[in-house]
């Protein structure tokens, strides 16, 4: 079975946004789970590149076969 990567980053970016739509929602309602730079660097950040990783692999062009 082969795995494709696509889906494997678009399954990871789904699943850190909802983390990080959470944390943010927390941090909003004055309830913060983390310190703000621990927060930003651990989910906002890798969620961030995620996201950015996905709609590259999305978007980019197939290599010419020979």
């Amino acid at each position: 079975m082969q795995i494709d990567e696509f889906k494997s980053a678009l399954v990871a970016s789904i699943a850190m946004l909802i983390v990080s739509l959470f944390l943010a929602y927390m941090r909003l309602n004055d309830t913060p789970v983390f310190e703000t730079f621990f927060e930003s660097s651990l989910f906002y950040l890798p969620t961030a590149i995620l996201i950015s990783y996905a709609a590259y692999l999305k978007l980019r062009r197939p290599a010419p076969s020979s």
